[in-house]
């Protein structure tokens, strides 16, 4: 009986082991494509320029 519990004790350590290191990458993962997609592209900043001189409140982002 106390063969069986300590086996499945580390069943379950193993298990919330692996889910914890899943985790952890999700939230590298999201945070990386995060920055990836909130970073301006020189589209972005062409864009930004553009509305700005047509609304006329043109300022230099230098």
């Amino acid at each position: 009986m106390k063969n069986q519990l300590l086996i499945q004790f580390e069943w379950c350590n193993l298990l919330t082991k692996s889910t914890l290191i899943l985790l952890v990458l999700f939230i590298i993962g999201k945070i990386a494509v995060g920055w990836v997609t909130t970073t301006p592209t020189q589209d972005d900043l062409i864009y930004e320029r553009l509305i700005g001189e047509i609304s006329g409140e043109f300022t230099d982002v230098r």
